[in-house]
């Protein structure tokens, strides 16, 4: 296949898996080779000889490799009835695909959101819940708040029954309220952005409780409504976590993918990844592919950011995977807790791993696929298990890289972020990783050091009086100068004794 076949094909898996995905149905990427149930549903991807671009014949629908045709399908998807006689795209609506937002003042309904308005009737405990996904609001916003509007039929006050209000976010309590005196509830309550995760949930919970010493089967039952016009707003937005949590809503704009085109693993698990991402996104996503076939056209292409892509995904050999990523391919690592030093993973020769890395290259937001060791079927069996949207993984993964040795059981996420998680390579030095092992002796070490340095000093500027005396004999008087000295053997000649003076009383 050329470039633009082989871009459809991916975009066409991409967005298949993420339309099926959401409702539990798995898509499987094989070559035409491979023999299929004929009763089963399948698309094929026809590389020209069909003369319509999408076609469908019983339960086998037929898109033509072309990028116009595979976005046409998407725009259209369960809008229009596709016929055997085919259909003919003529053009594309690309502002239907990257929509402009505008952050300083969104929000979305509760109706947006899919959440039933209808009444509830009934005593006791009512939970009411709204999902949203950072990828519905297209930011990790700075701010986050919840106008809530609800009707609701009185209590018997004069029983002493009580109805409270509650609203958590990700099941955590926000504030309470005390309904009892009232029958509607509008307010606005502002949450807090640090407990938004990728998928988040928002809970309205309503307790009717009765008096203390009420009978529960004399409790009258209540009618609560929450109002399908109640929305949730934001405004501005944070800087990306650096973690798979950015997922998808840091990739919805556009992007580019640089693949290893001699490679069918990295072509298959790119496509798996792109059915990933597209089952978490509210919209599917199309990014420019990107290929080379040789070791210097990759390494050529990754320097080279396009600048019309804010964000990459790169899938080549780990001789040519960026350096920057959190774990370096092409030698030998551990990944060490810094606390205890237990080696939590490490590199065996006769293990190869799959390798899914989250970091930032180039300033622009990059997925990262390759494998260690010798077996590049390793990525593919990783990427596979994360599109399968039966297991569950990539709803579950936390952090910024993924690693398996190919089972379901292995696949294990891993946050190299921040300070809890340290790479070692053992081949070479890291002294982050040494001076952490070694950290008691090292200050043991420099005690040592320190106050052998510090006796040096002491001794050498002569503060030791005991030590002085016994290394340094006493220093003499100074001797009198000659011209001082009356008896010197030069002045004997010209010495003369002094007068006698005599003392004699005084007569008057």
């Amino acid at each position: 296949m050329d470039d633009a076949q082989l871009e459809s094909a991916l975009w066409l898996y991409g967005f298949l898996s993420g339309q099926f995905g959401k409702r539990q149905i798995p898509v499987l990427w094989q070559p035409p080779n491979v023999k299929v149930d004929p009763n089963s549903a399948q698309v094929i991807l026809d590389l020209g000889t069909s003369s319509s671009d999408i076609q469908r014949q019983g339960s086998t629908l037929t898109v033509r490799a072309e990028p116009k045709a595979v976005k046409g399908l998407a725009v259209e998807f369960g809008q229009v009835p596709f016929s055997s006689q085919g259909t003919t795209v003529e053009a594309i609506n690309e502002l239907g695909l990257y929509p402009q937002s505008n952050n300083e003042d969104q929000r979305l309904s509760f109706q947006q959101l899919g959440f039933d308005e209808s009444p509830r009737r009934g005593s006791g405990i009512q939970r009411f819940r709204i999902d949203f996904d950072l990828a519905e609001l297209g930011t990790r916003p700075q701010e986050l708040a919840l106008s809530l509007k609800s009707l609701f039929t009185p209590v018997n006050r004069q029983k002493g029954d009580r109805l409270i209000g509650q609203i958590y976010l990700n099941n955590t309590l926000v504030t309470t309220y005390d309904l009892t005196q009232t029958t509607a509830f509008d307010d606005t309550i502002f949450l807090s952005t640090q407990k938004l995760q990728r998928t988040n949930n928002l809970d309205v919970v309503f307790e009717h409780a009765p008096s203390q010493g009420g009978c529960q089967a004399s409790v009258s039952d209540l009618t609560i409504q929450v109002a399908g016009n109640s929305y949730i707003a934001w405004s501005g937005e944070q800087e990306p976590e650096g973690t798979f949590n950015d997922l998808p809503y840091n990739f919805l704009s556009p992007g580019r993918m640089v693949i290893d085109g001699q490679n069918p693993d990295l072509v298959r698990s790119t496509a798996y990844l792109l059915g990933m991402i597209n089952q978490m996104s509210p919209r599917p996503i199309f990014p420019k592919l990107v290929r080379g076939e040789t070791a210097d056209q990759l390494t050529q292409l990754i320097k080279n950011p396009d600048p019309n892509s804010q964000w990459q995904i790169i899938a080549v050999a780990p001789e040519q995977f960026p350096t920057a990523a959190p774990i370096r391919l092409g030698e030998n690592f551990e990944i060490v807790n810094p606390l205890n030093q237990e080696v939590l993973l490490s590199t065996r020769p006769t293990e190869s791993f799959g390798l899914f890395q989250y970091f930032s290259y180039q300033d622009r937001p990059t997925l990262g696929l390759s494998w260690w060791g010798n077996d590049s079927t390793r990525i593919t069996q990783l990427m596979s298990l994360l599109a399968n949207p039966q297991t569950g993984l990539a709803q579950r993964m936390g952090g910024n890289v993924v690693t398996t040795t190919g089972a379901l059981k292995d696949v294990r996420s891993w946050n190299l972020s921040g300070k809890s998680l340290s790479v070692n390579y053992p081949e070479g030095l890291n002294w982050k990783i040494l001076v952490s092992r070694y950290r008691d002796l090292l200050v043991l070490l420099g005690v040592l050091m320190g106050g052998g340095l510090c006796w040096y000093l002491y001794r050498k500027l002569g503060r030791l009086p005991q030590a002085r005396s016994a290394a340094s004999p006493p220093e003499p008087a100074p001797a009198p100068r000659q011209e001082d000295t009356p008896l010197s053997p030069m002045n004997l000649n010209h010495y003369h004794p002094p007068e006698r003076t005599t003392l004699r009383p005084h007569r008057r």
